[in-house]
């Protein structure tokens, strides 16, 4: 869908999705189109609502932000720590793998002709109420932030 709304545009010259939800976004960057940037989503986050009747519902989703991974970390590191048992008596998840994919995928995302591409978690500074986010999940990462 990315490649498709900056490139040949057709989902929305067919109708399929309207060009007055997309075009008008702050999200939306025409100063990408045409570039062959947008060929992926390389991340999506979705909050789950388990409902009264079992059903699971999505609350919001997000591409722009990925808001809360770093907590997930941080949050798994401080229940390690504080409740020990629970983590040797049952098949508890890490959540490492996925960071260390999400790095390598960062790299290899990189233009092919760099060795070693540098790359960093741009963030508006200590100002922001997410700096500890961006902190950790640059930490988490190994950029530089």
């Amino acid at each position: 869908m990315l490649a498709d709304l900056y490139g040949k545009r057709e989902l929305t010259q067919a109708g399929l999705l309207p060009p007055s939800l997309v075009y008008p976004s702050p999200y939306y960057l025409p100063a990408l189109r045409g570039a062959g940037l947008a060929r992926h989503l390389g991340l999506y986050a979705a909050d789950l609502l388990r409902a009264p009747d079992g059903t699971w519902q999505v609350l919001t989703d997000r591409t722009a932000a990925a808001t809360g991974l770093a907590y997930v970390l941080e949050n798994r590191r401080a229940m390690a720590r504080a409740i020990p048992e629970l983590f040797r008596h049952l098949d508890v998840a890490e959540v490492r793998p996925f960071f260390d994919a999400w790095a390598d995928r960062l790299q290899r995302l990189a233009p092919a002709e760099r060795d070693a591409p540098g790359l960093a978690l741009l963030t508006p500074g200590h100002t922001d109420a997410r700096w500890f986010e961006h902190v950790m999940l640059a930490r988490a990462l190994g950029l530089a932030a």
